[in-house]
């Protein structure tokens, strides 16, 4: 069995995160009181988010990409995102954006992001969240 380092404190609950089997979780609940519940742990994007780790990013996009469906009513769909702009270079927003989609308040500002959040708030806008969850 594997106990996590990190705690989460509530005023009269600790979530621990262990990684254990079955018969180990039932020797834990029938010697203590004190398992209020148990619930399956989750990934979350930390993986994707990290810095580290992150030297197949290309991979993981390419093959996001490559299971991209085109929606047939895509021209019927419209958000309006206020922010830094949108790097269309980049692969995920490519097949999103045409340079007609884009537009800007000042035109010589440009619709080019400069800042990256733009380009991260269209993909989430876009995408939605991409972890896993449970079905």
């Amino acid at each position: 069995m594997l106990v996590g380092e990190d705690r989460l404190r509530f005023a009269e609950r600790e979530v621990v995160f262990i990684y254990a089997d079955r018969q180990m979780l039932a020797r834990i609940v029938a010697s203590t009181d004190a398992v209020a519940e148990i619930r399956l742990g989750r990934d979350d994007a930390s993986f994707f988010t990290s810095g580290e780790g992150r030297d197949d990013q290309n991979g993981w996009i390419d093959a996001t990409v490559q299971r991209l469906v085109p929606s047939e009513n895509a021209d019927g769909i419209a958000v309006c995102l206020l922010d830094t702009g949108v790097n269309r270079a980049h692969a995920l927003l490519a097949p999103v954006f045409s340079a007609d989609d884009l537009h800007s308040v000042n035109p010589a500002w440009g619709t080019d992001d400069d800042h990256g959040h733009g380009s991260e708030m269209s993909g989430l806008a876009f995408f939605g969240v991409l972890i896993a969850t449970e079905k």
